[in-house]
């Protein structure tokens, strides 16, 4: 079987994956990538702006960790605004506070660290 082959079944077979095994397999990859990461509570970030991760990554607030878990399920600030009744830009600010006390500077690794902290 060729690689192009191989390729066009494991991608019609991912397709037909229902979304909680997507899921469920990216939070896996997010995790595995999470603990190549540094820890970035021991140095600066040097990405970001000035601002540190938290002293205490995992006080998360319970609005905050609903905003990640729906984050890590795949929506966008606006759909999460839409199912939480919130404005697109409150989203947006719990994200940032999230990404302020995980260290983090992308949803996915904020996602990744929380997944390997297990807080989502």
């Amino acid at each position: 079987m060729t690689r192009e082959v191989e390729w066009d079944l494991a991608y019609r077979q991912g397709r037909a994956l229902p979304f909680s095994e997507v899921a469920a397999l990216a939070l896996s990859m997010l995790d595995e990538v999470a603990e190549t990461l540094p820890d970035r509570q021991l140095a600066p970030a040097t990405t970001r702006s000035t601002e540190q991760p938290s002293q205490h990554p995992s006080s998360l607030t319970s609005r905050e960790q609903e905003v990640l878990r729906l984050v890590a399920e795949g929506l966008s600030s606006k759909s999460i605004a839409r199912q939480l009744f919130l404005a697109p830009s409150t989203v947006n600010y719990h994200l940032k506070s999230v990404f302020n006390k995980l260290g983090a500077d992308t949803r996915a690794q904020a996602v990744a660290v929380a997944a390997r902290r297990r807080l989502v």
